[in-house]
């Protein structure tokens, strides 16, 4: 029981450092499209396009963890939604959701729904 304490211990701090530097990383990611001249608007939007798949690494690295569904809902999900709701950024809600759906197991979205819709 203590190595499998210390294997979640584990999977959940090497989970939280992953998700931090997402976090982290996300905010550049949207802050990217507000800086500079509105006449290099097109030309951040492009390069925020190309930078679409950098940007969903983290996420792929957590998946491979296999996290539970609690880790995922509590740990993951909360805070990825959190940042999306509040930064109104509809290039980075449409690709942070659509990386979490195609990245995760569908046992975690289940018990997701089954946590919030009732």
């Amino acid at each position: 029981a203590d190595l499998h304490d210390r294997h979640r211990h584990c999977l959940a701090g090497a989970c939280q450092w992953i998700l931090a530097a997402f976090l982290q990383m996300n905010r550049l990611w949207i802050r990217h499209a507000h800086h500079g001249s509105y006449s290099q608007r097109a030309t951040r939007q492009q390069e925020r396009l190309d930078l679409r798949p950098l940007v969903a690494v983290p996420l792929q690295m957590i998946s491979q963890l296999h996290p539970s569904a609690e880790t995922f809902t509590r740990q993951l999900v909360e805070p990825i939604l959190a940042q999306l709701e509040i930064c109104r950024d509809r290039l980075a809600q449409e690709w942070i959701l659509q990386c979490l759906w195609e990245n995760f197991a569908p046992h975690l979205h289940q018990s997701l729904l089954t946590r919030y819709v009732k």
